[in-house]
């Protein structure tokens, strides 16, 4: 059984490794750190920043079953495509989709996450969702072909309206 204080280390520790991962991704990429700095462009990669140091969280507490409560407290953004973070709710959005690239790396290995970060500083890529999308679509990446099931239909297409219903996202 788990004592209430070793809970509370393996909490400090979760966090800790969370905010760790930001400090990375400040140092790896212009994109999150001009964006920050300026505030301009809406902060397309908002949401993977959040995403990927929630996703990390298990590895900084090295427990693989371990799920952060703001990664459940957030399921909901299943139900609106990483293009379209709801408005004000971006943060948020980015916790609960650390449960899809949880899903990806479970798929297709933890290189993922780093291969994502890649793409988002190419200028190829200028949001969150078309870095994932650029990795998923590699066929040297992904043997036989991007995932275009589940993928496809969270990442959404640039342009393109967000799903009406909830019915919409998940078919």
């Amino acid at each position: 059984t788990v004592t209430a204080y070793e809970e509370e280390q393996r909490e400090i520790r979760a966090t800790a490794g969370h905010e760790l991962f930001h400090l990375v991704q400040f140092l790896y990429g212009p994109q999150t750190s001009f964006s920050k700095a300026t505030g301009v462009f809406g902060r397309p990669f908002f949401w993977l920043e959040e995403a990927t140091s929630t996703w990390f969280e298990p590895l900084a507490v090295a427990d693989p079953d371990y799920l952060p409560a703001i990664a459940k407290d957030n399921t909901a953004f299943i139900h609106t495509p990483l293009y379209f973070p709801e408005s004000g709710n971006e943060q948020g959005h980015g916790y609960g989709a650390s449960l899809f690239l949880r899903y990806l790396t479970q798929k297709y290995g933890p290189q993922l996450i780093g291969e994502v970060w890649h793409r988002a500083g190419d200028t190829y890529s200028k949001t969150g969702a078309e870095a994932v999308r650029a990795i998923l679509q590699e066929p040297d990446f992904v043997t036989g072909g991007a995932d275009s099931g589940s993928s496809s239909r969270i990442l959404g297409k640039p342009g393109s309206a967000p799903p009406a219903t909830a019915d919409e996202v998940l078919d």
